[in-house]
């Protein structure tokens, strides 16, 4: 069996820490981090269960995204992300 678990980014002093390991030379919260809680999964939770004879569907999850990825100020959008590992 594989175990997953959600994690929020419940308190902003958390977030605030996370971010600065992740991103050391940028803002520590991302723009959206005060319009909307953020929640991220393990990555145990990307596994499906699959053969040749009867491939797993993999269904993208949604989430917010960046209107445009490189000006944040354009706000945020919901939809299927755009990568997927």
């Amino acid at each position: 069996a594989v175990g997953g678990y959600v994690d929020f980014y419940a308190g902003k002093q958390h977030a605030i820490n996370v971010g600065t390991l992740f991103r050391p030379n940028d803002p520590p919260l991302m723009p959206n981090w005060l319009r909307m809680p953020i929640g991220y999964n393990g990555r145990a939770s990307s596994v499906t269960v699959g053969s040749e004879k009867a491939p797993a569907q993999v269904v993208r999850p949604g989430g917010q995204l960046a209107v445009d990825p490189k000006d944040h100020t354009k706000g945020s959008t919901y939809g299927a992300c755009r990568l997927l590992d």
